[in-house]
């Protein structure tokens, strides 16, 4: 069987795909497969389970007698990206980094890049290593900030207000 990308390999089985290169327009497009059973996992929208599979069969419980099972999941666009350019967002906007395994000089370098990419006001980037305990906030004044993470909430208010009232 092939559930949202997963491959539950059983001899003889054979799945159609929903969308793929051939229909990516999906069920109902010309010579696709229409939709009868499909399951689509809840993931963050920057990864995506694909192409959509159709199960011969669907059951409640992917049953433990497998000796396998996979689960592909391919990157979608960001749409914080598009928040600013494409649908003209103008409210304040702040976004999340987290990155593991790299030194804070490189989280706060990408933190950045990324934070101008999506045009957003504010960045609040961690490391999947002290992510329970610190994070950074910024730019404020041109500069990030590295906070105890219990004092991330108040500090990300105080920063939006000060960007509200600067903006008056």
């Amino acid at each position: 069987y092939y559930v949202a990308g997963m491959h539950i390999p059983e001899q003889g089985d054979r799945a159609t795909p929903l969308l793929d290169s051939a229909h990516p327009h999906g069920p109902g497009s010309p010579g696709s497969t229409p939709l009868t059973n499909a399951v689509m996992p809840a993931l963050p929208t920057d990864a995506l389970s694909g192409p959509l599979w159709l199960a011969p069969e669907m059951t409640a419980k992917i049953p433990s007698t497998h000796a396998e099972i996979w689960l592909r999941l391919l990157p979608t666009p960001k749409l914080i990206d598009r928040l600013r350019c494409d649908w003209d967002f103008r409210g304040l906007l702040v976004k999340f980094k987290l990155e593991a395994g790299i030194s804070e000089a490189v989280l706060l370098e990408r933190a950045e890049e990324s934070r101008r990419r999506s045009a957003a006001d504010l960045m609040v980037a961690n490391l999947l290593e002290t992510v329970s305990t610190t994070a950074w906030l910024g730019p404020i004044n041109g500069q990030y900030h590295k906070l105890p993470r219990h004092q991330l909430p108040s500090a990300l208010l105080d920063a939006l207000e000060a960007m509200l009232l600067y903006s008056d």
